[in-house]
């Protein structure tokens, strides 16, 4: 279910408390040989966006809220030296026990214990919607930790042409109290409140990329039935079991959706 939070101009989603006991059993649904990209060639829309502002010589990358770990070994398997952190306890020691290879480590985004200006590149994808509370405590510490003339890559579910459609007709019935709902799980935020509150932390937008077009359709058109599906998860590569024709039908309607009616955004901000 999802209301309209008119104070924030965005939506709230009720689903479950995304806490660090929800996120270890959202992680350790999948099993132990799929976390890790399994095929080093596989495409990730993050990772590309990743390796094309930032060169492995420059430095220290974190992923801050890695959940199993996909991207960071994904970073890795190109060259780049990253930390993943996360406070969900278990998905962290799942991870180290998948993935020696990676530095896993348990972390708090909201107070992150690294040195000011240590990293050329910090990833927060599907994280900063899922504190009620707000994300300004986040926006700080990345501020912080980044280098100055170094990039953050976030990523949020937002108000797409679609969803700000819907509420202008009063699809979504109105939040108006100032506390959190019971089993609040995210918000799909205004994309231009997020842009203004990161500026004024000295980061400049430097490319802004919807995603999940078609998911994002689906969800709000209810045609079609819901997969549940981490935003970490996002391939362009085809799922087991769909032929091609399939394959390409679910590219191609992804293609049409994305400027109006994307599920999530992509955010390249560079810390001035």
């Amino acid at each position: 279910m999802k209301y309209f939070y008119p104070k924030q101009k965005s939506l709230i989603f009720i689903q479950e408390k995304a806490s660090p006991d929800f996120w270890d059993r959202h992680w350790q649904a999948d099993p132990l040989a799929d976390f890790g990209l399994l095929n080093p060639k596989a495409k990730n829309l993050f990772v590309e966006i990743t390796a094309k502002y930032l060169k492995k010589e420059d430095g220290f990358l974190l992923e801050g809220g890695c959940g199993n770990g996909k991207i960071v070994l994904a970073l890795k398997n190109k060259g780049f030296q990253v930390i993943g952190i996360d406070f969900a306890k278990e998905t962290i020691l799942k991870a180290k026990e998948a993935m020696p290879q990676g530095d896993f480590r348990l972390g708090d985004v909201r107070e992150l214990a690294f040195e000011n200006n240590f990293f050329a590149g910090y990833l927060s994808l599907g994280v900063i919607e899922h504190f009620f509370e707000g994300y300004s405590k986040i926006a700080r510490e990345a501020q912080r930790v980044i280098k100055p003339k170094g990039y953050l890559f976030l990523s949020f579910p937002y108000l797409s042409l679609l969803r700000k459609i819907k509420v202008k007709l009063g699809f979504y019935h109105p939040w108006q109290n100032d506390f959190a709902p019971n089993d609040f799980y995210q918000f799909a935020l205004n994309k231009n409140k997020v842009i203004n509150d990161f500026n004024a932390l000295g980061f400049k937008k430097i490319k802004t990329i919807p995603f999940n077009g078609l998911k994002g359709f689906k969800e709000e058109i209810g045609l079609l039935p819901q997969k549940k599906k981490s935003e970490n998860h996002l391939k362009s590569g085809a799922k087991t079991g769909d032929s091609k024709i399939i394959f390409y039908l679910k590219r191609f309607l992804d293609f049409i959706f994305k400027p109006f009616a994307s599920h999530g955004v992509l955010l390249v901000l560079q810390k001035q």
